[in-house]
């Protein structure tokens, strides 16, 4: 991940239980190890420069930083597209050459025939 700059605006999200579509926030203070950001004012974060984690002192971190609201988006319809495309695969829905030609469109590299069928279980 890049190293954010003091005054940018990066997208917020919290995605618990009450989950919104996220806010802008400012970043307003960059060391060497982490960064803060301000939310609408009253809300300071704190993440790691180098994986853009936030850092808490107690449980769990919960609110993902993205570079912008496009960003953000473009990754909820990633992980939808993935969600729906493992669903399909585990309900068996496509046939072989099928699959080979999500393998191709995906840019990835088929494993011999024989480590195919010596992993198949079904």
């Amino acid at each position: 991940m890049r190293k954010p700059v003091v005054g940018e605006t990066l997208f917020l999200v919290d995605p618990g239980p009450d989950v919104h579509d996220g806010v802008p926030c400012t970043v307003y203070k960059v060391g060497r190890k982490y960064f803060y950001v301000r939310e609408d004012g009253w809300r300071d974060l704190k993440f790691c420069i180098d994986s853009w984690r936030e850092v808490v002192k107690w449980g769990v971190a919960k609110n993902l930083l993205f570079e912008s609201e496009q960003a953000y988006l473009s990754e909820r319809i990633r992980d939808r597209a993935t969600r729906i495309l493992v669903k399909r695969l585990q309900e068996r829905k496509f046939d072989f050459g099928e699959i080979l030609d999500a393998y191709t469109a995906l840019g990835l590299c088929l494993v011999h025939e024989e480590e195919i069928e010596g992993d198949y279980d079904g």
